[in-house]
């Protein structure tokens, strides 16, 4: 498919549906003014089905290319648009060509009718319709540009302090919620999770036992899975979630505090109840390697 017939259907300016409705409409009533079958009793015509089509294909393609016309003028300085040369090429393919397209093109039907499109009603009714219509599209088009551009304006005059400011809220909710983690109780039975974003569905730890990976939730089930710890932990979220060692991954909240380094340079957690039953070396050892990270991302 063209790209210029992609930018059409995919226009922000309007949906498919009211592309088709429009098009169809026009093609309808093309067909209908000048068949002799009158306006309704067409569609009984033998040829209407392909008349139709063709009328349909002929509009689409000079709707598309008035579309990318526009769009073309729509992306230029507004020094240049309110230029002399711009505007005259604006007037001349907006306007001219569709008209001097839509003329060929009803040479070539009329030719293949083996009527002259002089003797026709083409140029009393047709020709008059079409240039109505290519006249209003371009206007339509040109007014949407505008309201588009004054949209795009404001989003660039404005776009860099809502997202320091959108920052800045994810920031303090961040915050917030580690602090609530942190006050949060040694058991959590009977504790309300809701208050700090966390139901009984999230995921409380994740270990590997024997030849199966465990993951065990905050309501106390577990699962069983084939998949590797590391392609666990890159789903889960890192201010939330930390792999401790390269068997075992915990939830902010089922970690109460951490010993320290110990003579044995072993870095070993207190566990929140009902996860403290969790005792193999495994769930509760955080590696020589993760524990400078660990503890940066603890205390947070």
């Amino acid at each position: 498919m063209p790209d210029f017939l992609k930018n059409f259907l995919k226009s922000p300016y309007h949906s498919r549906v009211q592309i088709f409705t429009v098009l169809g409409i026009l093609s309808y009533l093309l067909l209908a003014i000048n068949s002799g079958w009158g306006f309704f009793g067409v569609v009984l015509s033998p040829e209407f089905i392909y008349v139709f089509i063709f009328n349909l294909i002929v509009a689409t393609i000079i709707c598309s290319y008035i579309h990318e016309v526009n769009l073309w003028l729509a992306k230029q300085p507004a020094f240049k648009r309110n230029s002399v040369i711009v505007r005259t090429k604006y007037c001349f393919y907006a306007v001219v060509v569709p008209v001097l397209f839509e003329l060929v093109v009803a040479l070539v039907f009329f030719g293949i009718k083996t009527e002259g499109i002089v003797n026709s009603s083409y140029f009393d009714i047709d020709f008059i319709l079409i240039l109505t219509f290519i006249f209003a599209l371009n206007l339509f088009y040109f007014f949407a540009n505008s309201a588009r551009r004054s949209v795009l304006k404001a989003m660039l005059t404005y776009h860099g302090s809502v997202r320091t400011n959108l920052r800045e809220i994810r920031r303090l909710k961040k915050i917030v919620h580690l602090k609530l983690i942190r006050e949060a109780p040694v058991s959590l039975v009977g504790y309300d999770m809701t208050e700090i974003g966390i139901n009984k569905y999230h995921i409380a730890c994740v270990y590997k036992e024997e030849d199966s990976i465990v993951t065990y939730y905050f309501d106390g089930t577990k699962t069983y899975t084939k998949q590797s710890i590391s392609n666990i932990y890159k789903r889960l979220s890192p201010v939330d979630y930390f792999k401790i060692n390269p068997y075992c991954i915990h939830h902010r909240l089922a970690i109460f505090e951490y010993s320290g380094a110990d003579a044995s340079r072993r870095t070993r957690l207190v566990l929140r109840h009902p996860f403290n039953h969790l005792v193999s070396d495994n769930q509760r050892i955080v590696s020589q390697a993760n524990y400078m990270a660990f503890r940066n991302w603890f205390q947070e």
